[in-house]
């Protein structure tokens, strides 16, 4: 209390030398809606006729049914003449009172649970203050779209999907995803809670996932159960339901003989064609989570399903942009999709099929016409 005294005759005192000054003002900068963490708040334009060798600033946030959740006062610094913005990363902070349930808030991370709060900055020893309210409303979780509930899978990359959290959440968050397996006698959501992950993967910033193929293998005849968490850090924000699926025995996949068979039945024809073709394919199917995008073009087609991904030169003398097709086989079904395309082919950004290796022989090359000698 006498250092705040002290203060106020100390501003009395330059009042009297400066009778025309007026106090300093604080206007808060409101941030945008979802940006409520401590840094986001404490950012003011203060306003100065004068300058003080010694000032500093008292910040609260109370909330509408708890009151006072949180208390920062700073070190004191001088306050220049003219209009000067201070944001929580330009002053040091002396001392803090944060309420139980709100320590997160102190943190990086910087969230406060929902609720209904206002936020005041005062610069002492003026009194000079500020204030504002402000929403913070729950993120809404995740609603999990494939596998459905209690599925039988029959793939070993299972493609995992939801919806987006609603309302969004606060910039900087992520989803990750949780799989672990579902022993008897657990719902899902006790596997979920007591079992080791079996799978899990942070930082997902799309809505779904493809089971990569250096995940952990499932077990034929077992259950698992999943989840998705959506996080700001380390911070949990909502997590989605548990839901299981079970692991049968896995669908057969056709051999790079069957499917060279199949693209040369419905994309070459070689009784009826007489164009210069060279046509490659990879030796082992393409796993889902690749990507093939062509040379020049960042449009990617991401692989959800076990596909044989084969390129059919139509024009191999061209030296430049000439018709070529992309061809893929799904490793199940067998169905086959063509694609008109200009340049050659780049899986998981990486050209194929170009280097002296790879145009030797017939180790990727399965069709040409003419044969070359």
């Amino acid at each position: 209390m006498s250092g705040r005294l002290s203060g106020i005759w100390m501003l009395c005192a330059a009042a009297l030398l400066c009778p025309l000054a007026a106090r300093p003002t604080v206007k808060l900068m409101v941030p945008p809606p979802g940006r409520q963490a401590i840094e986001d708040l404490w950012k003011a334009r203060v306003t100065s006729d004068s300058a003080y060798p010694e000032v500093w600033f008292e910040g609260f946030v109370s909330e509408v049914s708890r009151g006072q959740v949180f208390h920062a006062t700073t070190r004191k610094f001088p306050l220049p003449k003219g209009i000067k913005v201070y944001q929580y990363r330009d002053v040091t902070i002396d001392k803090t009172e944060t309420a139980a349930g709100y320590e997160a808030f102190v943190t990086r991370s910087g969230m406060l649970p929902a609720g209904f709060y206002r936020f005041r900055l005062i610069l002492e020893p003026f009194g000079a203050a500020d204030s504002y309210g402000f929403e913070v409303k729950p993120t809404g979780p995740p609603r999990l779209l494939t596998p459905l509930p209690g599925e039988a899978l029959s793939t070993r990359y299972p493609f995992f999907s939801w919806t987006p959290s609603s309302p969004p959440p606060v910039p900087g968050f992520a989803y990750e995803l949780v799989v672990a397996e579902l022993l008897p006698g657990q719902t899902p959501q006790d596997a979920i809670n007591a079992n080791p992950a079996w799978f899990s993967r942070q930082g997902i910033t799309a809505t779904s996932l493809a089971y990569p193929v250096s995940g952990r293998k499932f077990v034929i005849g077992s259950s698992y159960a999943w989840q998705v968490n959506v996080r700001q850090g380390r911070l949990l924000l909502s997590s989605s339901e548990a839901r299981s699926f079970a692991f049968g025995a896995e669908r057969p996949m056709i051999t790079r003989e069957q499917a060279i068979a199949i693209i040369k039945a419905g994309a070459i024809k070689p009784d009826s064609s007489s164009q210069d073709l060279l046509a490659f394919l990879g030796r082992e199917p393409l796993a889902p989570g690749d990507r093939v995008q062509e040379a020049f073009d960042s449009t990617e087609t991401v692989i959800s399903e076990p596909t044989w991904f084969g390129w059919l030169n139509d024009d191999f003398t061209a030296e430049f942009g000439h018709p070529v097709r992309f061809v893929y086989v799904n490793a199940y079904s067998g169905s086959l999709t063509i694609e008109p395309r200009e340049f050659w082919p780049l899986v998981n950004g990486v050209a194929v099929w170009q280097t002296r290796e790879e145009l030797a022989g017939d180790r990727f090359i399965f069709f040409e016409r003419p044969e070359r000698e």
